[in-house]
């Protein structure tokens, strides 16, 4: 599923509502945060010691778990 950033709220609480959990990644991370509203939302949703990496030769990649 495709996480809009404008249907952010929306997205997050009805896969919550559904029993998901919603993590984003690093190139989701970084567009969210590119604007001030999404830096603010993601500031207000991102859960708190959630963020997780996972690192190899030639890559990084970090998730960050997100709440209603």
């Amino acid at each position: 599923m495709q996480l809009k950033q404008h249907n952010a709220a929306n997205d997050v609480n009805s896969l919550y509502s559904d029993g998901w959990t919603v993590w984003l990644e690093t190139t989701a991370i970084d567009r969210v945060n590119s604007t001030p509203e999404g830096a603010a939302w993601f500031k207000a949703h991102e859960k708190p010691n959630s963020q997780r990496t996972l690192e190899d030769k030639g890559f990084r990649i970090e998730f960050v778990q997100v709440v209603p």
